[in-house]
């Protein structure tokens, strides 16, 4: 999978524990993660906006910007 992804195929999503995913979708997408199912659910682009980002460090510029939504469900134990 590694070699998929260097080639642009596939993209790694990292997850809270070291966990990642696949993502055969590379373009511009967000993601939802419900650790008790270990699952990943896509969250459509055009409901996610962000407001304005911090400055960049000098000599940087935003290349690319990826969300991941930790959920908890509704019915465990709050912490």
């Amino acid at each position: 999978m590694k070699q998929f992804g260097e080639a642009g195929l596939v993209r790694r999503i990292s997850v809270p524990g070291g966990r990642g995913y696949f993502d055969v979708d590379t373009g511009d997408q967000h993601h939802f993660y419900v650790a008790e199912e270990d699952r990943i659910i896509d969250i459509p682009l055009w409901s996610t906006a962000l407001g304005d980002l911090h400055a960049t460090p000098v000599g940087c510029r935003i290349d690319k910007v990826d969300i991941i939504v930790l959920l908890k469900r509704a019915d465990s134990d709050l912490d």
